[in-house]
């Protein structure tokens, strides 16, 4: 009848507004928790460049060092990349935003920024345990 088919529609449609809601907070609280971990690791840019405990310089927003953006481009993207590049990956904010995002949310490396994901840990942004 009509009304089961258009009820079969409303039912669908509301499915995928609740689908596009989730998504939508997902994509909010992953952004919150990228804008969380900048200021954690570089004050949100303000302090982009410091020598690391290792004594090898984490770069950008998110401090990333060059050894290790080149390890990821590797092992991610199937990219050989140089040291230059890594470099200039780390101080794009875009870049290095979706490299964070891919090291974080996809591969769930989150340990290279072990002393930030402790405090989003008790903020109760993120579930952290190492």
């Amino acid at each position: 009848t009509y009304y089961e088919i258009g009820r079969f529609h409303q039912l669908n449609e509301d499915a995928e507004n609740s689908l596009q809601e989730i998504q939508d907070k997902k994509k909010q609280s992953q952004a919150e928790l990228l804008q969380k971990l900048a200021f954690y690791e570089s004050t949100n840019g303000k302090f982009r460049k410091i020598l690391d405990t290792n004594n090898k310089y984490s770069m950008g927003l998110y401090h990333f060092q060059a050894t290790t953006v080149k390890d990821m481009y590797k092992r991610y993207y199937k990219q050989n990349i140089s040291i230059e590049k890594a470099v200039e990956i780390a101080n794009d904010d875009e870049l290095s935003t979706q490299l964070a995002t891919e090291a974080i949310f996809v591969k769930g490396e989150t340990w290279h920024w072990h002393n930030s994901m402790v405090k989003l840990s008790k903020l109760g942004l993120i579930a952290y345990g190492k």
